[in-house]
């Protein structure tokens, strides 16, 4: 298939109504204002990176990078959030935008990403741009305790 040209850049806060209805392609739920708020905290912060591929005038997707420091292994980078148009999908956005993304950020650190394993196409494309599996785990959430 042929490979769609995309732009990339770095987001910008009138990006926020297109990138709320990609955030809701994927069934989530997150409000206007809380995109808004995240995106004011993260454009811009040295440790994350919001790319925005553009083609045919569109927004077609974007990827959410960022830095992240453990204490017990070397700091990596972590994709966050990827996320193409339906209507651009399986044309190389992603793919463009993950590798853009290994170029903006700092050399020499490792690209991690974790998906649900309810989404096996995100498994078959990550694998197929050279991720390897390398552990299963299970997320836990709880309201903060009064």
């Amino acid at each position: 298939m042929p490979l769609l040209p995309c732009h990339i850049r770095p987001a910008q806060r009138t990006d926020e109504p297109a990138l709320i209805g990609l955030i809701r392609q994927l069934g989530y739920t997150l409000s206007q204002d809380e995109l808004s708020s995240s995106l004011t905290g993260l454009i811009g912060h040295a440790e994350h990176s919001i790319l925005i591929a553009e083609s045919e005038g569109q927004l077609t997707g974007f990827v959410h990078g960022q830095i992240s420091h453990r204490l017990t292994s070397p700091p990596f980078v972590e994709i966050c959030a990827l996320v193409v148009d339906e209507n651009y999908r399986r044309k190389g956005v992603a793919t463009q935008l993950v590798n853009r993304l290994g170029e903006v950020l700092p050399t020499g650190m490792r690209l991690r990403v974790r998906h649900n394993q309810q989404r096996e196409e995100a498994a078959r494309f990550y694998q197929k741009m050279g991720f390897r599996l390398v552990k299963t785990q299970h997320v836990l959430d709880r309201e903060r305790p009064d």
